[in-house]
This record gives C-alpha cells, sequence and structure tokens, in this order.
C-alpha cells in the first residue's frame, strides 16, 4: 500500500466516529442556518490533502526521471567492461590508463643477431653467415632488458555520429639508447600509436591496413615470425560494416621508399611523390575469418649528379591471402579448447618492400651504373597454432619464411635471400594480469651467394599487465 492510500484510509476512519457523535448531531438540529457539516469539511480536506499528495509523487517523479536520464547519460560515456576507466569530471569522456610491463632473459646458443637493439627481439635478416667470422659469431650469450614494456591512454567520448575513441602508445624500443649496459640501460620512448576513430573513419598513426592483427601470433620474442608485415605509420582510413559478418576498408598511408643499390647502401636519396594506398576485405564468422588485402605504392629515387645523377620511379604492389580457424566450433566433442586456433598468411608481389617486413629495402634495387630502378619479387607468410592446455595455461606454434629474388647486380654476400623462423612456448597466467612463459626460437638466413647462417634463441619472459 503507498503511502498516500495509507494516509486517506486513516483520515476516512477518523471521521467515522466524528460525523455518528450526539454532540454533533444536537449542534445540528440547534443550528438555524444552513452550514456545512463536519463530515462536509473533512471530505474538503481530505480532496486538498489528495490533490497534494498526487502533486508531492509527480515531483518525485520527475526527479527520478531526471536520475534515470544522468546515469544513463553516464553509462553510455563509459565503455561496457572496460575496467579501470573512469569518466573524466565535467566531461561525457571516459579515460582509461593501460599497458604492461615485461622483463625478457634471453639466451643465444648460436650466432646472435649483429647489434644490441636487433638482439633485443630476433631479426632474422641481421644474422651473421657462418664464414663471417669475428664477434657477432661468438656464441652462448645472455642478455636482460625491459624494452618491450609498453604505456598507452585511451580514451572514449559519446556523440551525434557515434562513439569517439583514441589511443596513445608508447613502449621502449627503439634503437636509440640514452644509457648503456655498464649503468642506467636507458632507452628512449618509441611512439607505437597516436589516433582517433569516429564513425567508420580513422586518422593517425597505427598499423597499416594490410595487416591483419587478428592472426598475428602470440611470441614471447617482439619481433615474430618473418614472414609477416610490422608496419605502424600515419594513414586515414575508412572502414563500411556491412553487418552481417562482411567489412571492407580502405586507406591513404605514408609512403617511404625503399631500396638497395648495386653499391650495397640502402635507402639512399630516396623521394616520396605519392601516398601508399591499401584496401582490405574481411568475413568473420563464428568458426574464425578469412581477409583478402592489397597495397600499391610508388618508389622513387634522385641521386645527385656528383653520384651518377640516377633518377626513376616505379611502381610496387603487394597482395595478401590470410585467415584464422576456431576447431572447437565444428569439433565440440574433440580435443579442442574453445580458446584454440590456427591461422595463416600467404602474401607476396613485385616492389612491396618493406611490406614484407623482413624485405624493408630489397623490394627494389637500383643499379647505379645504368640508373635503373627495377622492382623485385617478394614473398612469404606463416602458419601456426595456438593450444589451450588449460584455461591458464597455453602453447603457440609458428613457422615463418620468406624468398627475396634479388637482381644479379646486388652485392652476393650481404644482400638475404631467403629466411626460416619456427617460435614454440609455454606460457601460464597465475592470474589474469600475468603472463610468465618460455621460448624457444629458430632463424636460418641464406644470402644471394648461397652462404648461409643459423640462430637459435632461448627466451624467457615475465609480463605485468595493468
Amino acid at each position: 500500500m503507498t503511502f498516500r492510500k495509507f494516509l486517506l484510509a486513516t483520515t476516512i476512519l477518523a471521521a467515522i466516529p466524528l460525523a455518528a457523535s450526539p454532540a454533533l448531531a444536537a449542534s445540528k438540529k440547534a443550528s438555524a442556518k444552513p452550514v456545512k457539516t463536519e463530515v462536509q469539511l473533512l471530505r474538503e480536506q481530505i480532496a486538498a490533502l489528495s490533490a497534494r499528495l498526487n502533486a508531492v509523487e509527480a515531483q518525485g517523479a520527475t526527479v527520478s526521471q531526471k536520475a534515470d536520464v544522468a546515469a544513463a547519460k553516464a553509462n553510455k560515456a563509459v565503455t561496457v567492461n572496460d575496467k579501470g576507466a573512469f569518466v573524466i569530471p565535467g566531461t561525457d569522456t571516459t579515460i582509461k590508463l593501460g599497458g604492461y610491463a615485461k622483463l625478457d632473459l634471453i639466451h643465444d646458443f648460436g650466432s646472435k643477431p649483429s647489434t644490441p637493439s636487433n638482439a633485443d627481439s630476433f631479426n632474422f635478416t641481421a644474422l651473421p653467415i657462418d664464414s663471417a667470422g669475428g664477434a657477432n659469431n661468438r656464441k652462448n650469450q645472455t642478455r636482460l632488458h625491459a624494452r618491450q614494456s609498453r604505456i598507452n591512454v585511451a580514451t572514449t567520448t559519446p556523440s551525434s555520429y557515434g562513439l569517439v575513441s583514441t589511443l596513445i602508445e608508447f613502449d621502449f624500443m627503439s634503437g636509440t639508447p640514452t644509457g648503456n649496459g655498464l649503468l642506467s640501460n636507458s632507452y628512449e620512448p618509441r611512439l607505437r600509436h597516436a589516433y582517433g576513430t569516429i564513425g567508420g573513419w580513422l586518422a593517425g598513426q597505427t598499423n597499416t591496413l594490410f595487416q591483419d592483427m587478428a592472426i598475428v601470433p602470440e611470441t614471447l620474442d617482439a619481433n615474430g615470425p618473418t614472414g609477416w608485415t610490422n608496419v605502424r605509420q600515419a594513414q586515414v582510413r575508412y572502414m563500411h560494416d556491412f553487418k552481417n559478418g562482411h567489412t571492407l576498408a580502405a586507406s591513404v598511408e605514408n609512403p617511404e621508399s625503399d631500396f638497395t643499390t648495386s653499391a650495397g647502401l640502402t635507402n639512399t636519396n630516396s623521394i616520396n611523390q605519392v601516398p601508399d594506398m591499401a584496401a582490405a576485405y574481411k568475413y568473420q564468422s563464428t568458426w574464425g575469418h578469412v581477409g583478402l588485402r592489397g597495397v600499391l605504392r610508388n618508389v622513387a629515387v634522385k641521386v645527385p649528379s656528383s653520384l651518377g645523377g640516377a633518377s626513376d620511379d616505379v611502381w610496387g604492389y603487394g597482395l595478401a591471402l590470410s585467415g584464422r580457424f576456431v576447431p572447437a566450433t565444428y569439433f565440440t566433442n574433440g580435443p579442442f579448447h574453445a580458446k584454440d586456433s590456427v591461422f595463416g598468411l600467404f602474401q607476396g608481389g613485385e616492389g612491396m618492400g618493406r611490406y614484407l617486413s623482413d624485405a624493408v629495402n630489397l623490394g627494389t634495387a637500383l643499379n647505379l651504373v645504368t640508373g635503373d630502378l627495377r622492382t623485385q619479387a617478394t614473398w612469404g607468410g606463416y602458419v601456426g597454432g595456438q593450444h589451450f592446455w588449460t584455461d591458464t595455461v597455453r602453447s603457440s606454434l609458428v613457422y615463418g619464411h620468406t624468398t627475396i629474388r634479388p637482381h644479379t647486380f646486388l652485392p652476393g654476400v650481404t644482400t638475404t635471400k631467403e629466411l626460416d623462423s619456427v617460435h614454440v612456448n609455454l606460457i601460464w597466467s597465475p592470474v589474469p594480469s600475468v603472463d610468465v612463459g618460455s621460448e624457444y626460437i629458430y632463424g636460418h638466413r641464406e644470402v644471394n651467394s648461397g652462404q648461409d647462417g643459423y640462430g637459435h634463441r632461448m627466451q624467457a619472459s615475465a609480463v605485468y599487465r595493468f
């Protein structure tokens, strides 16, 4: 029973004895003038009280509705399931600080990559050939570092055009040290991402559209397998979601001409005339996804007359097919965990260069004698899978390959021709925000002359997310 009904009932019950009392009846007979009885007065008072209660209830409903609207507005600004996010006071913007601290313990059994900055992640193109000798072929070397640690800030703001999101992220994998291993082990921050999105639009720096981020394997090694794409750059992108699993996207991205000269020099006197252009199609379903991607780029060079005066440009392209499959969607009674997956990527082209990560500067070749700039065929990819032994223990196995077809006028000893890689790991998450694991990495490099080199590495890592 509401308070209003309770009060009305109580008032009426109190009025009944008054109306029936002898004193009231005698007073009525004694009165010579037509007057309102006490019962009539009580009825008027009850009616007035009822009107006041109705007004109070209406006012209460209005306050409640305003509170509901404010709560809904606040909830709209907070990203669902985004723990740790909070609304900036006085705004509709939600902000979250994230990232992780990571320690890597690395031991190279064979020849390590040629420089410390390359050694902290396994750079397969920097593997020395076995016949080179020297310091780079010294075996059994150990290093610890925390350079892959990351810090990011993400925001979301509701708008009439959809959610406005931003992300800025840094790590410390820059090749420029500000200290040394004897004392501070300091490294400069490196910008990874700085972009905003609204509706289907994205503007800023992030991974190229040519890269399928949904199949990036989980490796402790920051470099990942050979044969993949790992380019981050400024771009303007638009993606359209057809709402039936199909998406289509296109982008205009920062150009950067890369090539190798007949003298063995890389990326010297390059010019950038036209933005790179990329497009991607993706079909997503419960069983996984499949994607097709392409990139078109112009590579140009203008050498000073004192060095021969070569001036030329060529168009290069790359095409990629990628996908991921979740076995548990079809083999419900098999040995597969719901999170298990197999994945693969194959890509190739003429002059795609840096869009195949280990073919940087090898997509085109400049003959300093003739002045001709020529594209080179490159292709590569990787296949792998991830298996969850339990909800907290998982393993990944990935094989990668890269092939480059360099022109004969390029130096034979230093120009990479083929690369192979293997990553296999075991990772345990004792709590959701912590990963501890170990990984074996194998690398093989063959150069244009037919000589080759190998690398074997064990890496242990601890990751603490926040």
